[in-house]
């Protein structure tokens, strides 16, 4: 068991009346967390983050809330599809990327813009509080999203000081909005069409970034099975759990111990695609709004994002 509280979080979309756009210009990403995370737009507070260093079309942002671990998002978007993106630990300056956590050259990209259309984004939604967020941008035509995350998990081990998760889930190959999904333990970690996650220190605390994925009873051949369910006649979903690795040499990595809890996420058992993301679906028993989102090409990649509360260890 992980022992957690229920967290208020906030949706921002690109359907809100003020909502920012996101363009086909530089810096049209960091205006867009500027606005969801510091200041706010229309009847929208910001989530309560701050910018801490800033540059030419670069920002690193953090929390101020003081219980959490206050790692820095650092996003370079001088380029017009794609923004750079980075976790660090900590900081002296934008530049100061000496103790990042971080994906290896084009892996660091987050694409937002579509190869076929040159001007505006797909709609857009970012979900979180002070402490984490996520955000998602679908494709033109709603049918699948390139996911960012970062911020604070639920963890299991006390006095957790690198809780700090950081996910881009893009295809390196490309300069634009083409998402890949998310590693999940019945699928190798050298999947070209996923990718795995990065907290920002191990579990007993050592500085170095370790990889994670994910493990859910959703996690299974059958996952993209019709909806409705031909036995409830209704959708299955399951809570998703991170799993660290443990490094084996030889080029093996085994993901065997569970690290903590992808708060908010939650694997579904069916088929979705004829929802578009974004669509809300109410779950019998909660007045709770989830998301859905397809967070990859591949038909297993189908989520729900809980838009009203995450888990959370603290305040």
């Amino acid at each position: 068991m992980i022992n957690t509280k229920q967290k208020a979080v906030t949706l921002f979309q690109s359907t809100d009346s003020d909502a920012p756009k996101l363009t086909n210009k530089s810096g049209s990403l960091i205006a867009l967390l500027d606005a969801c995370l510091i200041d706010g737009y229309g009847s929208k507070k910001p989530l309560g983050w701050e910018k801490a260093y800033s540059g030419s079309n670069s920002a690193a942002y953090r929390s101020t809330n003081v219980s959490s671990n206050r790692h820095f998002l650092r996003v370079e978007n001088s380029t017009t599809k794609y923004a750079t993106v980075m976790g660090c630990r900590s900081m002296s300056a934008i530049d100061d990327v000496s103790d990042s956590f971080a994906y290896p050259d084009n892996f660091s990209r987050f694409g937002y813009i579509e190869q076929v259309q040159s001007t505006n984004a797909g709609k857009w939604f970012l979900i979180g509080h002070d402490k984490a967020f996520t955000l998602l941008v679908s494709s033109i035509d709603g049918g699948f999203s390139e996911c960012l995350i970062f911020g604070d998990f639920p963890t299991v081990v006390p006095n957790d000081t690198g809780n700090t998760l950081f996910y881009s889930g893009h295809y390196h190959d490309y300069e634009y909005h083409y998402p890949v999904g998310m590693v999940t333990n019945n699928y190798y970690v050298n999947d070209s069409y996923a990718r795995n996650m990065l907290i920002a220190k191990h579990w007993d605390g050592t500085p170095k970034a370790v990889s994670a994925n994910l493990i859910s009873l959703m996690l299974h051949d059958s996952c993209h099975a019709p909806y409705p369910d031909r036995i409830t006649g209704g959708l299955q979903a399951a809570e998703c759990y991170l799993l660290e690795s443990n490094n084996q040499g030889n080029n093996t990595t085994v993901f065997d111990s569970i690290r903590g809890l992808l708060a908010g996420f939650f694997k579904c058992g069916q088929s979705l695609n004829n929802l578009p993301d974004g669509s809300v679906i109410k779950i019998d028993g909660s007045n709770d709004n989830y998301l859905k989102f397809k967070l990859g090409r591949a038909d297993r990649f189908f989520f729900l994002i809980n838009a009203s509360y995450w888990a959370d260890n603290g305040v």
